[in-house]
């Protein structure tokens, strides 16, 4: 079991940023992963995010 969450632009679609975890994650890991991601984005160079949760 794996779990990825990707923040991707929207205008390009390029991947920026991503979390990956090898075991499954409760929603509360899941939030707090993707408040990381988007903490650390630029906001004068990502305009529209995505953020993508995948469970495999």
């Amino acid at each position: 079991m794996r779990t990825r969450i990707e923040v991707r632009s929207r205008a390009t679609g390029k991947l920026i940023t991503s979390h990956e975890e090898s075991r499954r994650m409760t929603a509360k890991e899941i939030e707090e992963a993707k408040r990381d991601c988007m903490r650390n984005l630029d906001p004068s160079k990502v305009t529209s995010p995505e953020v993508t949760y995948i469970e495999d």
